[in-house]
């Protein structure tokens, strides 16, 4: 099953606010710099982060890809899910974050868009994951 992510409005805002007059002030100067080609490329990567995020459970396996960051997780291994306001720990766009602890990975992100099935699936697969 499939699940994307969760995206917020204000970080996209801001996002957009901050290449744009990055842009433009790349833009004023008549010749070509490196900000031509540069803004163009962390724009691109940023909103493959922000938009990119999905969640993907097949059988005892959660799939999480971010943008160019990818993670596979046993369900059977998870020990705890928490939801997390923290924002400097991950690759995540949003001020909300789900925090996933394995026994040999910690991973924070994006929470997926419907929270409540995903992680009904997550403890229909593994009743002894804990939640925060």
């Amino acid at each position: 099953m499939k699940f994307y992510s969760k995206r917020d409005i204000w970080t996209g805002v801001f996002l957009l606010v901050l290449v744009a007059s990055i842009l433009v002030t790349a833009l004023r100067n008549s010749t070509f710099s490196i900000w031509h080609i540069a803004v163009p490329l962390v724009f691109l990567i940023l909103y493959w982060i922000l938009a990119g995020t999905k969640f993907i459970i097949e059988e005892d396996n959660l799939f999480i890809k971010s943008g160019p960051y990818k993670y596979k997780i046993k369900i059977s291994e998870i020990i705890y899910i928490n939801m997390s306001r923290k924002t400097v720990s991950s690759p995540s766009l949003l001020f909300g974050r789900i925090e996933i602890k394995s026994e040999y990975k910690y991973i924070v992100t994006s929470p997926p868009n419907n929270k409540i099935s995903f992680l009904k699936l997550l403890e229909e697969k593994n009743p002894n994951i804990k939640f925060n």
